[in-house]
């Protein structure tokens, strides 16, 4: 579904922060492909993040990366490690996650700069 209903009656601005979820029941499969139309079909969500939930979580992470998002990771999310491995702690899937923003050749925001882009932009 698009968001520029919600845009043009000033609900949403292109500050606003979006999270694309795919992989759940009802929802579109987590495909790198599917993740790669409906960012291309809002081009003009500037902050947006992605929740997968399906195996192949960490496949569609690297995408999100790839086409200019934000990460999300955590137990509500998921407790497979990259390897499939069940995490022990929310810690280990950061860590993983910090791992695959560096492998991609990016930087994780610092705890300022990601209140900047999630919270501040929510209070236009």
């Amino acid at each position: 579904a698009s968001i520029k209903p919600l845009t043009e009656v000033g609900v949403l601005t292109n500050t606003t922060p979006f999270n694309y979820t795919l992989g759940v029941t009802g929802g579109l499969p987590a495909h790198p492909h599917n993740l790669a139309r409906m960012v291309q079909a809002e081009p003009n969500t500037e902050t947006w993040s992605l929740t997968a939930l399906e195996s192949n979580a960490w496949k569609m992470r690297a995408a999100a990366l790839s086409l200019g998002g934000h990460l999300r990771v955590g137990f509500e999310d998921g407790i497979a490690l990259p390897n499939g491995d069940a995490a022990d702690s929310n810690g280990s899937l950061v860590t993983a996650a910090v791992q695959l923003v560096h492998a991609v050749g990016l930087e994780v925001a610092s705890l300022e700069d990601a209140k900047s882009l999630f919270l501040s932009n929510n209070s236009e």
